[in-house]
């Protein structure tokens, strides 16, 4: 542009002085003209070259500009929807860390039942024991009451005979009855 401004000053100062008449022929003012014209005419195609080089490269730096726009779009939905996922993440992270809180809660409540229970075990375990020991002494005395039961030897009958039978009878009902009474006992305690 400022070659174009300053060859319309050349052609006017040209034309300036050759109106004032500073005696140049007309041949060389037309060839000094048509120089100029040729001047104007390359210089006129260099700039238009150059207007047209930097109208490509405006051209191919807008392309890239609305490329550019188009990724920072497409990165800043990525980015939203990464937001999103990450508040939901830290929700779910939130909820799942009440829920240890909640298990590891019931887990000590869990474990303290666990340990109640054991020591009830524990205590049933030793009264087991001490019944066990306790039905293994009456199984003894029991082995012991029969034993001695089987040594007792049967009254003799007296030499009188009426006097015998009532005593029979009185002896007969009380001895059933003590009989009866024993092995019942002794029943019970082998049941036990």
């Amino acid at each position: 542009m400022q070659m174009k401004n300053i060859s319309i000053v050349l052609v006017a100062g040209c034309v300036i002085a050759m109106l004032t008449g500073c005696g140049i022929p007309k041949e060389e003012h037309n060839a000094i003209l048509a120089e100029m014209d040729q001047k104007y005419s390359e210089l006129e195609a260099t700039l238009n070259a150059q207007v047209a080089e930097l109208e490509a490269k405006l051209t191919g730096e807008e392309a890239k500009s609305r490329a550019a726009e188009i990724e920072l779009d497409g990165a800043n939905g990525k980015l939203e929807n990464l937001k999103t996922k990450n508040e939901e993440l830290s929700q779910s992270l939130s909820a799942a860390t009440d829920k240890i809180g909640g298990l590891e809660s019931t887990l000590s409540s869990t474990k303290a039942a666990l340990s109640a229970a054991k020591s009830a075990i524990a205590d049933l375990e030793a009264k087991l024991g001490s019944l066990n020991d306790a039905y293994a002494n009456l199984e003894n005395r029991l082995e012991m009451y029969k034993k001695n039961f089987g040594m007792i030897k049967p009254v003799e009958a007296p030499a009188d005979a009426a006097a015998s039978v009532v005593m029979e009878e009185e002896s007969a009902a009380p001895a059933a009855e003590d009989v009866e009474k024993v092995s019942s006992l002794l029943d019970a305690m082998g049941n036990m």
